[in-house]
């Protein structure tokens, strides 16, 4: 859902202290529109442009775009084009990235502005269930060389750090016991970004279970999110963290 979606109440309130079109009028275009995207995206759009205020017209035309992008036709270039022209452009770039997201079309992230890296990391991450073999260990050759190949098809650089470790969590993620031992027939320096995002991931887990209050802290058996194999510098951040946040005095 858009981010934009939640202050639709609120634009309207602002338009009514400010004379424009009346609350009601503007409420039912825009959900005349939206009750349209499934059946008649074309007439939604029409409707949006009727909108007289920019955040709902922009959310409009946002939520248009994102249905039509899940059907065959028309084609991206087509849908880009109808993208720039939304304002603000913020929102054009988030509807590139939605273009991007509904086709697998990296070159729709080319144009998503400050939204263009994580478009293609969002692309690459998507494509692992597509892919990648969820038996094979971290350092598979074969694994490996189509994660290069999916890099490069996004548009990321060979050595851009983030999608190594994109690839590391997914695989070191399929495991509900953190092992980081994965990481050691890996070559230098893939065997560090892969320790390191074990470790990340680690932090993660940890703070998963913080934040819902699932860390027990009677000396009883944690969570597996929790459990890692023996990892001394896993065990000392489980510790550190025990003391400080996980059970603090």
């Amino acid at each position: 859902m858009s981010p934009l979606r939640p202050v639709v109440i609120l634009a309207l309130g602002l338009q009514a202290c400010q004379g424009a079109d009346p609350i009601a009028a503007q409420q039912e275009t825009y959900q005349r529109a939206l009750e349209q995207l499934a059946t008649d995206p074309e007439n939604a759009w029409s409707r949006c442009q009727k909108l007289s205020d920019p955040g709902l017209a922009g959310d409009c035309k946002l939520a248009v775009m994102e249905a039509m992008a899940q059907r065959p036709a028309p084609d991206s270039a087509w849908l880009l084009q109808r993208c720039a022209e939304i304002e603000p452009s913020w929102v054009a770039h988030e509807c590139a990235f939605q273009v991007a997201e509904r086709r697998d079309d990296p070159a729709a992230c080319g144009v998503a502005g400050p939204f263009e890296d994580d478009c293609r990391l969002h692309l690459l991450s998507s494509s692992f269930t597509s892919w990648a073999d969820p038996e094979a260990p971290a350092s598979d050759r074969d694994q490996l060389a189509l994660l290069a190949e999916q890099v490069s098809r996004v548009g990321l650089g060979a050595d851009d750090a983030r999608a190594w470790s994109a690839w590391f969590r997914w695989v070191l993620g399929r495991s509900s016991i953190m092992d980081r031992s994965a990481c050691l027939p890996l070559p230098s320096p893939l065997r560090e970004a892969c320790w390191e995002t074990g470790r990340a991931l680690y932090n993660d887990r940890l703070n998963h279970l913080r934040d819902r209050g699932l860390y027990p802290c009677d000396g009883s058996t944690p969570p597996t999110q929790a459990l890692h194999t023996p990892d001394e510098e896993l065990q000392a951040i489980l510790q550190d963290r025990e003391a400080r946040e996980l059970c603090p005095p």
